[in-house]
C-alpha cells in the first residue's frame, strides 16, 4: 500500500508541477517557448489523467482509447530536458526552431511505435489497471539511449562561459535519474509504477527553468 500512496502523490504532484509550470509559461515566456512549453504540458496532463481513470476505472471497455496518450512521456520528457537546457544555457541568440524541428521528429517515431507496437492493459492488485507495451523494451533502449546522448551533451557544455552551471548540474542528475530509474524498469525492478519519479523531476526542473522568465 505504501507503493500505492507514493504513486498517488507523485501524480499530484505532477499535475500539480504542470499546472504551475503552465501558468508561468503563459504569463511570462516568450512566444515560442510558451507554444512549445504548453503543447508539452498539456500533453503530460492528458497522461495523468488517463493514469488516474486506469487506477479508479471498474472497466477495461474505454481504456484502450487512451493509447495515443498513455506513452506520451516517451517524447515529452525527452523534449522539457531540451528546452531546459537550452534556457540554462543562456542561448538567446540560439534559434528555437531547431527544438520544434526535434519535437516533430520525436512526434513521427511515437506515431510510428503507436501504430507498431500493441498495448496490454492487465489489472493489478495495487495500481488498479496498468498497461504496458508488447516488446517494450526496445523503446526503453531508445529512451535510455537518447537521454545517455542528452547527458554527455550537458556534461560538455555546462561549464562553459555564461552557462547556469549549478542549473545544468541539476538537469545532469535528473537525466542520469531517469537512465538508471529505465534501466530498472526493464528488468522489471521499478521504483514505483513506470518511470513517474523522474518525470516528476523533470517537471521540477522545467518550472525551474520557466521561472526564470520572470526575472527578465
Amino acid at each position: 500500500m505504501v507503493k500505492l500512496y507514493i504513486y498517488i502523490l507523485l501524480l499530484l504532484l505532477s499535475l500539480y508541477c504542470c499546472v504551475s509550470s503552465f501558468y508561468i509559461t503563459i504569463n511570462y515566456s516568450p512566444v515560442k517557448i510558451k507554444i512549445f512549453s504548453s503543447l508539452v504540458l498539456l500533453a503530460l496532463i492528458g497522461r495523468y489523467f488517463s493514469l488516474i481513470i486506469f487506477y479508479i476505472s471498474q472497466n477495461i471497455k474505454y481504456l484502450y482509447y487512451f493509447k495515443p496518450i498513455l506513452n506520451i512521456n516517451f517524447i515529452s520528457i525527452p523534449l522539457i530536458y531540451i528546452l531546459c537546457i537550452f534556457v540554462f544555457m543562456r542561448r538567446d541568440k540560439a534559434r528555437f526552431e531547431k527544438v520544434f524541428l526535434i519535437t516533430v521528429i520525436l512526434l513521427v517515431v511515437y506515431v510510428f511505435i503507436m501504430m507498431k507496437f500493441t498495448l496490454v492493459i492487465q489489472i493489478d492488485n495495487i495500481f488498479g489497471y496498468v498497461f504496458s507495451i508488447i516488446d517494450e523494451v526496445y523503446i526503453y533502449y531508445g529512451y535510455i539511449i537518447f537521454s545517455g546522448v542528452l547527458s554527455c551533451f550537458i556534461i560538455i557544455n555546462k561549464d562553459k562561459p555564461h552557462v547556469n552551471k549549478k542549473s545544468m548540474t541539476m538537469l545532469l542528475f535528473i537525466v542520469l535519474f531517469a537512465i538508471v530509474e529505465n534501466i530498472l524498469y526493464t528488468f522489471g525492478r521499478e521504483i514505483v509504477c513506470y518511470s513517474i519519479v523522474s518525470e516528476v523531476l523533470a517537471l521540477i526542473a522545467m518550472n525551474l527553468a520557466l521561472k526564470t522568465f520572470k526575472k527578465v
